[in-house]
């Protein structure tokens, strides 16, 4: 049975990137962001091949580890090898993830600079991790389009009444290049206030599927209106 698919609700519709609630990490950044984002733009492979493990919790990263999550920041032009195969750019994605990911990317046209399947860590003595996907701006006007058009999307969903809904939440992605800030867009699986991470990872993956097709209804509709 699939999950049905939630978000909580917001004060009217979303205009724009400061519409959306802050969220704080203790760090976002990424060495040179606006590189990335030409790399992005021209389809241009990085010189290096990049390396990706897969550790037993699922993670994917340079090194597969729960307390080691760093993992090379990639375009869909590089090279990748996961867990000692050459593999398309897409292997670099945790497996949870991969297809919203690619999702996101295609029916707004964005940059995807990070993404997580959720990880269930209780077992580790750690906290657990949710899902998300993470979006670069390129510029203020396309922040406040992909709220607008991500918005619009999840607006069609139902009332949350399960474990997971879909928040949009926005950030500051610094480089530490040049110490610039760049406006970013995450898409967040939120575990409700009262449920625990067993139902959380029981209906994650529905509910995911859900988005997905409320993602991709919503560029048939924008189609068909052009």
């Amino acid at each position: 049975m699939e999950a049905s698919v939630a978000q909580l609700p917001s004060e009217g519709r979303l205009f724009g990137w400061h519409d959306l609630p802050m969220l704080s990490r203790s760090e976002n950044s990424m060495g040179d962001v606006a590189e990335f984002v030409a790399r992005w733009e021209a389809s241009v492979p990085s010189r290096q091949r990049y390396t990706f493990l897969t550790g037993p919790e699922g993670n994917r990263s340079c090194r597969g580890l729960p307390q080691e999550p760093r993992a090379e920041v990639i375009t869909p032009a590089d090279q990748v090898v996961v867990d000692g195969s050459p593999a398309d750019w897409s292997g670099a994605l945790e497996d949870g993830v991969r297809d919203l990911t690619l999702t996101v990317m295609h029916c707004f046209s964005c940059v995807t600079y990070s993404s997580c399947q959720g990880h269930d860590y209780r077992r580790l003595g750690q906290p657990s991790r949710s899902r998300e996907v993470c979006a670069v701006a390129r510029t203020g006007t396309e922040a406040d389009r992909l709220v607008r058009a991500m918005d619009e999307c999840l607006r069609r969903a139902a009332p949350p009444t399960g474990a997971v809904f879909p928040q949009l939440v926005r950030e500051w992605l610094r480089s530490r290049a040049d110490g610039s800030t760049w406006k970013s867009v995450t898409l967040r699986f939120v575990r409700s206030n009262d449920a625990d991470w067993s139902a959380y990872f029981a209906e994650v993956d529905d509910v995911t599927a859900s988005v997905i097709r409320l993602f991709a209804e919503g560029r048939v509709d924008d189609e068909r209106n052009e």
